[in-house]
């Protein structure tokens, strides 16, 4: 059974990793998905290219953006104002998994 620590959480969502598998989950808007931790990083990545493309987007509350999830069958799909949300929170808990990742490193030397 998974016992979760919070990475980080707001009123748009939520990002908590299990303290006996790693594995993570992103609680956002009606969506609750699972990651791996390499599959976590590749969504981050996959929101922050996004982000660089620079697309020009005519109403920002339109659901127009596409996400991969890296679960089988299922997409996300936001509006820009929602994925700068979401960017938020990605990046708070990438960074403090970034640091926890290399405390470890460190600590097993």
């Amino acid at each position: 059974m998974c016992n979760y620590k919070i990475l980080t959480e707001n009123n748009n969502g939520f990002i908590v990793q299990c303290l006996a598998c790693e594995h993570i989950q992103l609680g956002f808007g009606t969506s609750l998905i699972n990651f791996s931790e390499e599959d976590y990083f590749d969504f981050h990545l996959q929101v922050r290219d996004f982000l660089k493309r620079k697309i020009k987007i005519s109403n920002r509350k339109e659901k127009c953006i596409y996400l991969n999830t890296y679960s089988e069958n299922s997409k996300m799909v936001l509006s820009y104002n929602e994925l700068m949300m979401l960017t938020e929170l990605l990046t708070e808990a990438s960074n403090l998994l970034i640091v926890k990742n290399l405390l470890y490193k460190k600590n097993c030397k």
